[in-house]
């Protein structure tokens, strides 16, 4: 009687386990869904070096934006600088840097799909500070957790194929 009841409980508690539904970590950064394409575009990192993700019915693009506080107004800007807390470094010093201004100041961006090489540092390694043309942020240990942990959701590693 008892490894009766022991089966059934145990049949019962798989069948209930089967009926959950397996969500995808990607759908909590969902931000929108197109309604003509269906074309999904997901966000996610920190209040600096942040990600976007679309993904449509046949491909994926990826990109890497940073986005700090300047002092005054420079137009014609390049250069994106960023550093690791192991050490190594992302630069990319023909990298187009964007200005603009809103309630907080001027703020420089810079947008950019990232490597194969970027999109593992990204994935494995701490950011501790980044710098747009002149402008610099250092990033918090919290900011730092919250970029790793979101960049090795939303960023991919392309699959090279074979020839």
């Amino acid at each position: 009687m008892k490894k009766v009841l022991c089966g059934m409980l145990l049949l019962s508690n798989l069948i209930l386990f089967s009926q959950e539904e397996i969500i995808n970590p990607l759908d909590n950064y969902l931000s929108k869904t197109d309604k003509i394409s269906g074309e999904k575009t997901y966000y996610g990192g920190g209040t600096i070096v942040s990600f976007m993700k679309v993904v449509g019915k046949r491909n994926s693009e990826q990109y890497v934006s940073i986005r700090v506080k300047g002092s005054t107004l420079n137009y014609g800007c390049y250069g994106v600088s960023i550093l690791f807390e192991n050490g190594k470094k992302i630069i990319r010093s023909k990298e187009n840097v964007d200005s603009d201004y809103n309630d907080s100041g001027w703020q420089y961006k810079a947008f950019f799909v990232p490597t194969l090489n970027e999109i593992n540092l990204l994935k494995t390694q701490k950011i501790t500070y980044v710098k747009l043309y002149i402008y610099d942020a250092d990033i918090t240990e919290s900011e730092s957790n919250t970029i790793l942990e979101d960049a090795k959701i939303l960023l991919t590693t392309p699959k090279v194929k074979k020839k």
